[in-house]
């Protein structure tokens, strides 16, 4: 993934003028240096721990709705 995004991002500073982001932009052209990056990327992340992924398990539980009770009158709220 980010492999494909370093290389949409070359490929639009190739489109843009200015000759410092067609120099950047032929430089991410090339594998190496698109793995290269990626992973110094990666490792600032990681460092900064916005790279972590937060899971919060839970259980929930089922509630029929219950049919009509002919002992309580119809609510005026509407559920739609």
């Amino acid at each position: 993934m980010a492999d494909l995004t370093l290389l949409v991002l070359g490929a639009v500073l190739l489109i843009l003028p200015g000759l410092l982001g067609d120099v950047v932009g032929l430089l991410l052209m090339v594998p190496g240096v698109r793995r290269t990056v990626a992973r110094l990327i990666g490792a600032q992340l990681r460092q900064r721990g916005a790279a972590t992924v937060t899971v919060i398990d839970g259980s929930y539980e089922v509630v029929e709705r219950p049919e009509h009770d002919p002992a309580r009158p119809p609510s005026d709220w509407r559920g739609h």
